[in-house]
């Protein structure tokens, strides 16, 4: 999972954690320091959402990253 999580650039978590849920996270990048920025809910409500929800995530990371790097 960390292999795929690195070659996709973000990470999931389906049911590991909470049953029925399911989490994804991207590396963000402040200061030269990394952080976590993620979210998580019901499967059934994040599932059909996943791609889009996503896409949000890596650009809201990099625009963190921007926004913050020395």
């Amino acid at each position: 999972d960390i292999q795929l999580g690195r070659q996709r650039g973000w990470y999931s978590n389906v049911g590991e954690t909470a049953p029925d849920a399911l989490a994804a996270a991207v590396p963000v990048r402040i200061g030269g320091e990394v952080y976590g920025l993620g979210f998580v809910g019901p499967e059934y409500r994040v599932r059909p959402r996943l791609d889009r929800s996503v896409k949000a995530l890596l650009h809201a990371a990099a625009d963190i990253s921007a926004k913050t790097s020395i």
